[in-house]
């Protein structure tokens, strides 16, 4: 919700429409990986909570030690 707030600021003190793309994910990996992937532009942004990224890690060895 934050990040939607953040964009109308920005686009408005850009002029042009700023996009927030919402991407769930396990604690945003998918979103993350799609950011790295991204061209170096400097038009894509990524946006997460610190203790939603961090929690990445712990979930994948979760997930591997099923």
């Amino acid at each position: 919700m934050i990040t939607r707030v953040y964009a109308s600021a920005v686009a408005k003190d850009l002029g042009q429409p700023v996009v927030v793309d919402n991407r769930p994910s396990e604690s945003g990996g998918q979103a993350a990986l799609h950011v790295q992937n991204a061209a170096p532009d400097g038009y894509t942004l990524l946006v997460f909570s610190g203790a939603q990224h961090a929690a990445l890690p712990a979930i994948r060895a979760a997930a591997t030690n099923l």
